[in-house]
């Protein structure tokens, strides 16, 4: 008999053949998460193994890799451009993010990076272009969450109180039962790392806190993408080694994931792709594995990096 299991919104058929498993999913995963995902198939192979007594049981699954034309897109921009008077900021500007993806996009004070976000999540219009979110219904927005520079959180509150103020803004109260809404706080919270700090006054967190709060106030609603301006900016090592545990996280359920930021290093141990811009336009595109390639391991990306901003 067939069992029927669930991972991170995916869903999946043990079928056993003897006493080998059979992994049936419609779906396709990249390299990068491959032996992630075999793991957890073979973990929750052992726990059926344990119930039906099967032994000697084999993992044999259907998956392959995909290159990221293959892969889902959460949006595009495509020949986007921004004038501010006589200044152009943005110029013919193309790339897109893909599902369950950690994009980095760096370039030097003044490249455009905020001026992108702020296009991307409608705080301000393109003079030129065209920005494709997927779904394109009217609440397609509220499928992004954002952290720009500093986290907008009230300090004479407590964490959950954030939380609440924020659900009921977006109406989460209303199309829920307040216990359920609730359920949905304590779940962020422990998602962040703050769990036992729900009830501590936000003004009293320390810097990575605040971060970790803002991004659970972003993850507020039906949310599947992450934009993130600066994120590890004033972090001690303490807090950007949290912060960027979460994001990984966040990535293994399915959260797409845009970070702006100055500190390449960074960037480096977390992101899948890199966009890098320089006076406004797109100077390198590149994956993780082609800029490992290319620079001969990946202690040696960010010195590639650093050479494409310095327009070598």
């Amino acid at each position: 008999m067939a069992v029927f299991i669930h991972k991170d919104r995916f869903y999946f058929f043990l079928i056993p053949m003897g006493n080998r498993y059979f992994v049936l999913t419609p779906y396709f995963i990249r390299k990068d998460i491959f032996k992630q995902s075999r793991q957890w198939y073979t973990n929750k192979i052992a726990k059926h193994k344990r119930q039906r007594q099967i032994l000697n049981c084999t993992v044999y699954t259907a998956f392959r890799e995909v290159k990221g034309d293959e892969m889902g897109t959460v949006f595009s921009v495509s020949k986007i451009s921004k004038q501010y008077g006589q200044q152009t900021v943005l110029k013919d500007v193309s790339f897109s993010l893909r599902e369950r993806e950690i994009l980095g996009l760096t370039g030097g004070n003044g490249a455009g990076k905020t001026t992108l976000i702020r296009l991307i999540t409608g705080v301000n219009q393109p003079d030129s272009g065209e920005i494709d979110i997927a779904g394109k219904t009217e609440d397609r927005y509220r499928k992004i969450g954002t952290l720009i520079e500093r986290p907008a959180i009230y300090k004479d509150m407590s964490a959950i109180d954030n939380l609440r103020y924020y659900g009921k803004l977006l109406g989460l109260e209303d199309e829920k039962k307040k216990a359920e809404a609730e359920e949905t706080y304590k779940a962020l919270l422990e998602k962040a790392g703050l769990s036992g700090c729900g009830k501590k006054k936000a003004g009293r967190f320390s810097t990575g806190m605040k971060q970790r709060l803002g991004i659970a106030i972003a993850l507020l609603g039906d949310v599947t993408c992450l934009i993130l301006d600066e994120p590890f900016n004033g972090l001690d090592a303490a807090g950007i080694s949290e912060l960027r545990s979460l994001l990984l996280r966040l990535k293994e359920e399915s959260v797409s994931i845009l970070i702006t930021s100055h500190q390449i290093s960074e960037l480096t141990q977390i992101c899948d792709r890199y966009v890098i811009l320089d006076q406004g336009r797109i100077v390198f595109e590149a994956t993780h594995e082609e800029l490992r390639e290319q620079a001969g391991g990946d202690e040696k990306i960010e010195s590639l990096i650093v050479k494409k901003l310095g327009g070598e």
